[in-house]
């Protein structure tokens, strides 16, 4: 109940600001992982690590830097980003979610 008035009080929709997810991720008691749905999910650790590096990176860095296989790593990317959870940076890098980095670092 308190998740959605805060969404509410921020207008809804698909463009819910920083400060309304940081005040979701605050009053949320899980993990950022598991808020996003992702407890037990491979797609979770590697956007939890993603959003520690704080930097935008392509599949291939996050693959050697995770020391994850290749195609878990593509295949997360590809399913955060029809999620909006990361966007494209340029140069084939991928950004995490400034609100996203926030909640999975636990800074929210």
């Amino acid at each position: 109940y308190q998740v959605h008035t805060v969404l509410k009080q921020s207008g809804g929709g698909s463009q819910v600001s920083t400060e309304a997810l940081a005040r979701v991720g605050a009053i949320t008691p899980m993990s950022g992982t598991t808020f996003f749905g992702l407890n037990g999910i491979e797609a979770g650790a590697v956007l939890k690590q993603f959003a520690a590096l704080d930097l935008p990176a392509g599949v291939e860095d996050l693959t050697t830097l995770l020391e994850l296989p290749q195609s878990i790593v593509r295949k997360s990317i590809q399913w955060a980003d029809l999620l909006g959870l990361v966007r494209p940076a340029g140069g084939g890098t991928w950004q995490i979610d400034p609100a996203v980095a926030l909640i999975l670092n636990g800074a929210a």
